[in-house]
């Protein structure tokens, strides 16, 4: 059991921060930096984040390496500061960047999808704060997805109206045709291209287009990505 508790320290230290709370260049120093009782997470990234003393507490505690000091599984869900963010998570109006961004998901070419998709992937937890409340108050049935009906919600509330426009956003937020539209298809819907968080990351989504690392993008590169 605790080592499922040091697992969950791992996935909320990346969760907050975007990054493993231990780092190597091979396998081998990766698990000696874990074990060695004098190599700690990079906690001031949790500092920098702006995430709070209860975060921070929470996540030392999941990582402690003492075993014997390490939360149990029923521990860390009493934690006050889960619970206290749980308590108010509360709905949000989508703000007018989101607004712009989902009613013109229609228009935007296939070359731009793909690369919002890539830099939502990149986002930490605390670049996604606002849009995971908005996912969560549309998700009725908390599985993870959105269906038909939940997207014309979303979009009814951003001013789309029109049953074809309707129709035509789902299409187009529905990434992979599978009739619901996925977590990540949400948020790279509702990026705003212009914002600094988006910004910052554009780089990793040119990166993967830039098979070659020449610094530039062939039409042969782009078709390969396209395609694949």
């Amino acid at each position: 059991e605790k080592c499922d508790v040091w697992s969950l320290g791992v996935m909320l230290f990346e969760v907050l921060t975007g990054t493993l709370p231990y780092k190597a260049d091979n396998i081998l120093m990766q698990a000696h930096a874990t074990c060695n009782p004098r190599r700690h997470p990079p906690w001031d990234l949790l500092r920098q984040y702006r995430w709070s003393l209860g975060a921070r507490w929470l996540c030392q505690q999941l990582l402690t390496k003492d075993e014997a000091m390490r939360p149990t599984a029923e521990e860390a869900s009493r934690d006050q500061w889960l619970a206290r963010i749980g308590a108010t998570h509360q709905q949000e109006e989508a703000t007018e960047a989101e607004r712009r961004a989902l009613q013109s998901q229609h228009l935007e070419s296939s070359l731009m999808k793909m690369s919002l998709s890539c830099v939502a992937s990149q986002l930490n937890l605390s670049q996604l704060h606002h849009m995971n409340l908005r996912f969560k108050q549309y998700d009725a049935s908390g599985d993870g997805r959105l269906s038909h009906v939940e997207v014309r919600q979303v979009l009814q509330d951003v001013g789309v109206q029109s049953t074809e426009e309707l129709e035509l956003f789902f299409e187009s937020l529905d990434a992979d045709h599978s009739g619901l539209v996925e977590y990540s298809e949400f948020v790279a819907g509702c990026l705003d291209i212009a914002s600094e968080g988006v910004q910052d990351q554009l780089r990793v989504a040119f990166r993967i287009f830039d098979l070659d690392g020449s610094g530039s993008i062939s039409k042969e590169e782009m078709a390969q990505v396209l395609t694949a």
